[in-house]
């Protein structure tokens, strides 16, 4: 997902490994938007080995690769929150479709998220600088030449197999026929004069890079002030807890739900056994825990 526009690249993998992972990065990403300036994953080996390395290495352009914080989901808050709404999603199409090949509808998935409007504007119009195609008009036509013009004729869709193309106005060219050279009709041609507007082109691309920059500029604001409303509501909770701990203090930290089962408790309890700045190392009753955690992470008793 791109962190910008939002917007969704999915595929299925048959088996979750570094091989499959690598080909469908350089394969869906890679081939059609070029190397990331900022190349962010969680801590799974899939992700953290040495094929995803050279995979990005003969790629042109500046990329650096961040991996998240382990056994804290929060790092990769926007694609959890991505995850969440692909898998409402497909159980909802797998209905709407009286279907269990949720394979098949992922492409139809990724093409309604990327047309979601997220920050007043959808995913697809940020990347493409155009709205998407809305309609439900569907229409075969075929091409054919008749009094040296070409034409559309409607073809009904069930008959589509059965159409041959035009041989009206094709000949047969004997073998002793001679093939010569035609020069174009310039009968209706119109010769530019000199003081022509020639800048009609140049003027819709520079409307079209204005638009795109207008876009982005609304989207970033869009952003900037979805984050300032977000650090709000995280310092208001913060102020509803204690912030500064000490030894001794009975604190309790959250278990990663992949972590525990459906019956065990959601959150160890534990005491406080060092400061370390910010950082406090947390003694429960087995043993002392490998990360030292920041106040935020922990919660009075």
């Amino acid at each position: 997902m791109d962190h910008f526009a939002k917007f969704h690249i999915i595929w299925a993998l048959e088996h979750k490994c570094a091989e499959e992972v690598s080909e469908g990065v350089e394969r869906y990403i890679l081939s059609y938007f070029g190397l990331p300036e900022i190349w962010q994953s969680d801590n799974r080996k899939e992700f953290k080995s040495t094929l995803m390395v050279n995979l990005i290495e003969p790629w042109d352009g500046n990329c650096k690769i961040i991996y998240g914080r382990p056994r804290h989901p929060q790092s990769q808050g926007l694609v959890e929150q991505g995850n969440g709404s692909l898998e409402r999603m497909i159980a909802s199409m797998l209905i709407q479709f009286n279907t269990n090949d949720w394979v098949n509808l992922i492409p139809k998935i990724q093409y309604n998220l990327n047309t979601q409007k997220t920050t007043d504007c959808t995913p697809f119009e940020i990347v493409f600088n155009k709205q998407p195609n809305i309609g439900n008009q569907k229409k075969i036509v075929q091409l054919v030449t008749r009094n040296n013009e070409e034409i559309e004729l409607d073809v009904d869709q069930n008959e589509f197999d059965q159409v041959q193309p035009n041989v009206e106005n094709q000949v047969e060219l004997e073998p002793n026929v001679q093939l010569v050279q035609v020069q174009p009709n310039v009968e209706n041609q119109v010769e530019l004069e000199p003081n022509a507007d020639h800048d009609e082109p140049n003027e819709e691309l520079n409307e079209n890079n204005n638009v795109k920059r207008t876009i982005r500029s609304k989207v970033r604001s869009n952003q900037e002030k979805a984050a300032r409303k977000m650090e709000e509501k995280h310092n208001k909770k913060r102020n509803k807890r204690t912030l500064e701990f000490e030894i001794g203090d009975r604190v309790s930290v959250l278990i990663p739900r992949i972590d525990r089962g459906s019956s065990d408790l959601p959150r160890l309890p534990g005491v406080i056994g060092r400061v370390n700045k910010d950082f406090y190392e947390i003694v429960c009753k087995f043993g002392i825990l490998n990360d030292c955690l920041r106040a935020c992470d922990l919660e009075i008793l």
